[in-house]
């Protein structure tokens, strides 16, 4: 197995149509197993396949069967089997316009071109590496699932905490790790092409399906919805760099067409089958990541609460209907706060996430939410103006939607309060994004991309309306095209160049700066050779050592920058070099097999802050204790030869 190699995207091609195929097929057919419309089926289709492959590797896991292409079959088969059974029930099937197909899969095209127009741009190469922190975690995890033959979300904890166990959201992983086995790609090759299709296709056609269920399903909603789903530089292009947050980009994909199937649920049409949809699709929702499942509670409490109340409103000559359709909402907002307040009371640590204090000014967390340029990114002035104007059409036109632009407000709102505030008080509230303010803002883009394809729409009509009083009438696909062209234009193709400069930091910064270099990936995969299948490696995760396993497939003692937790790891951190005249050094190093050690190596940014930490790993070279056995680039690879005690 290949953890990293040369492959440029062109390359990559094949590895892109098995994530398509992985993501789409299962999912897909088992909708329409369950008799949703075809366009409902083609959006909602990965929600379900996550499902089937989280669900089906955790149960290989409890079975003690290894994941792969039989496990794959049991678990799609299974979740087949379920939909099919379910769409033999009779049903009465509510008529409504479900709209031409053929706008969905140009979206989507277009969708794509603009998600690659920055992502292939930027990378040069589908595996690099995004140069952030968590990286190593979330590659090497990948590894060590194919490795394992273990998905389990159970177990997906288990390579960094070096257990073997512990519970991880990982439904990411196992969808990439399952494109691996399947592909014979590497694992970054692997990962970039689940990005790819998770941000260019998956998310776009969510974003789609849950504009035509609130707009209307016409060409104009279609196409608009597809291009402002990719017009917002903080998701998806943040996310494929920034952390990097891999998982929480995957789960925000899925999160439209749940919202989509919500919004069935609680106004029609096909409730029944939107019920099954959303029932088969929070668990791989879950799994994806936690925060794409809170995000849909919060919207879908305000989805069923403005639901009760138009219904409260429409019954009021049937004065019981109305009574009980406000006692429900009371009931659902009691519900939600009752549910927040238990959450939050043992959310300790992710209350405290982040440093405290507010992190801009109130006009400055203003202009982010309103012109969505958070941090570095740039400010999208045509784009924050379409969403505004999108709140008056939805406030004009399409009043039984009004949840959206409240749904808009209240994560706008999150965003300001976690911004410009960020108190002990206000942190009871962000606490599920980790009070980051990169999360919120891309949460905000979820409701602001169909308000943005609101107010396209309404121009598109306004174009057509124009066009006929002069007696020069213009076809709608005419009209939608002309004025997707201009905006394109105006924005300079969606803001292409503002998407490309917030990632390119994470893709080309110098070698003083990254946490890993070409070079000294090639140096690791050098050493890693020298190094015996059952090694357990000491390293210094600041210097690029914890990457020795995704080239090598060999342990590594730290498996990222925050592994240092243990009282062992903790000191032999920095001790190791004590090994053999410390007998509590030598007890620790033997309950964690370690047998080598990795000195060298840049530091990244955060490096020189912790080097105290990893000193006694430094120091290796002085101690007799440690047998030179090679060195490549930057690194020295030693050998334990003698442990107090022994």
């Amino acid at each position: 197995m290949r953890g990293v190699a040369d492959t440029s995207w062109l390359e990559a091609v094949p590895t892109i149509g098995v994530a398509l195929l992985v993501l789409f097929v299962p999912g897909v057919v088992a909708a329409l197993l369950l008799r949703a419309r075809p366009s409902t089926a083609l959006a909602t289709g990965p929600v379900l396949t996550v499902t089937a492959i989280s669900l089906g590797g955790i149960a290989a896991a409890q079975l003690g069967v290894r994941w792969g292409l039989a496990t794959l079959a049991a678990s799609v088969g299974a979740l087949w089997l379920v939909t099919g059974l379910a769409g033999l029930v009779p049903r009465v099937r509510e008529r409504h316009d479900d709209g031409p197909l053929w706008p969905l899969a140009v979206g989507a095209a277009l969708a794509l071109a603009g998600v690659a127009a920055t992502l292939v741009v930027v990378s040069g190469s589908a595996d690099a590496l995004p140069q952030h922190p968590d990286t190593v975690f979330h590659v090497s995890t990948t590894r060590w699932m194919a490795q394992t033959g273990d998905v389990s979300s159970l177990h997906a904890a288990g390579y960094a905490n070096g257990t073997g166990s512990g519970f991880y959201p990982a439904a990411f992983h196992a969808v990439a790790t399952t494109v691996l086995q399947l592909s014979g790609a590497t694992v970054v090759t692997s990962i970039s092409s689940t990005v790819l299709v998770t941000a260019g296709v998956v998310w776009p056609l969510g974003v789609m399906l849950l504009a035509r269920r609130v707009l209307g399903a016409t060409v104009p909603v279609t196409l608009a919805a597809a291009l402002a789903s990719v017009a917002f530089s903080a998701f998806p292009y943040w996310f494929m760099g920034y952390g990097v947050l891999w998982p929480n980009l995957f789960g925000q994909a899925l999160l439209p067409a749940m919202l989509a199937a919500l919004v069935a649920v609680a106004s029609g049409p096909d409730r029944l089958n939107a019920s099954l949809l959303l029932l088969l699709g929070l668990p791989g929702l879950a799994l994806a990541h936690p925060n794409a499942f809170i995000a849909l509670a919060i919207m879908g409490a305000v989805i069923v609460v403005f639901a009760l109340v138009r219904q409260a409103w429409v019954s009021r000559s049937r004065p019981v209907v109305a009574v009980g359709a406000v006692l429900a909402a009371v009931v659902v907002v009691a519900a939600a706060g009752g549910a927040w307040a238990v959450a939050t009371a043992g959310a300790g640590s992710m209350r405290d996430s982040n440093p405290p204090g507010p992190e801009m000014t109130s006009n400055a967390a203003l202009f982010d939410v309103l012109l969505f340029g958070p941090r570095d990114a740039q400010l999208l002035w045509v784009t924050g103006a379409l969403v505004l104007a999108g709140i008056v059409v939805v406030l004009v036109r399409h009043r039984r939607q009004l949840w959206l632009p409240v749904a808009f407000v209240v994560v706008g709102g999150l965003y300001f309060l976690n911004a410009a505030v960020d108190t002990s008080t206000t942190r009871f509230l962000t606490w599920p994004w980790y009070n980051n303010t990169p999360r919120l803002a891309a949460l905000l883009v979820a409701p602001a991309a169909v308000l943005a394809a609101a107010a396209l729409a309404a121009v598109v009509d306004g174009v057509r309306r124009l066009a006929a009083s002069r007696r020069r009438p213009v076809g709608v696909t005419a009209a939608t095209a002309s004025v997707l062209a201009a905006y394109l234009l105006v924005t300079l193709g969606a803001s292409t160049q503002a998407h490309q400069k917030l990632l390119t930091p994470f893709f080309n910064q110098r070698a003083s700066y990254a946490w890993i270099t070409d070079g000294e990936l090639s140096a690791l995969r050098t050493l890693g050779r020298k190094l015996p299948a059952d090694a357990v490696v000491a390293e210094n995760p600041y210097n690029g050592g914890s990457y020795l396993y995704l080239v090598s497939g060999r342990r590594v003692l730290f498996t990222s920058e925050k592994a240092s937790t243990t009282d062992d790891l903790k000191l032999l951190g920095r001790s190791l070099d004590e090994i053999g005249r410390d007998p509590q050094v030598c007890a620790a190093a033997r309950r964690l097999h370690v047998s080598h050690v990795l000195t060298g190596g840049h530091p990244s940014t955060f490096g020189p802050s912790r080097e105290k930490r990893y000193a006694g790993l430094s120091a290796v070279s002085l101690s007799p204790t440690f047998e030179y056995v090679a060195g490549a680039g930057p690194y020295r690879l030693y050998k334990v030869v003698d442990c107090a005690g022994s």
